[in-house]
């Protein structure tokens, strides 16, 4: 997960320039944020970027924008 502070212009560049295809989006008004999930291929099959965008923030210190990294699976056993 990337925090953006530009939606458009991230989902530019990693839309249009990197090529990645937007899966889906998440928009809550109630509390001020949107996700965007972005990717190469089947999303079944590869890895998801997620960008989220926090209403209203500008800009980002140097090395805080970066989230988290997640990992799904059906079963872990």
């Amino acid at each position: 997960m990337l925090r953006v502070s530009d939606l458009n212009r991230s989902l530019n560049l990693y839309s249009q320039v990197l090529r990645m295809q937007v899966f889906r989006t998440y928009d809550n008004p109630k509390d001020r944020f949107s996700l965007t999930f972005l990717g190469y291929g089947d999303e079944s099959e590869t890895y998801v970027l997620e960008l989220t965008y926090n209403y209203g923030v500008d800009s980002y210190e140097l090395g805080v924008a970066y989230g988290h990294i997640a990992i799904g699976m059906e079963d872990c056993e």
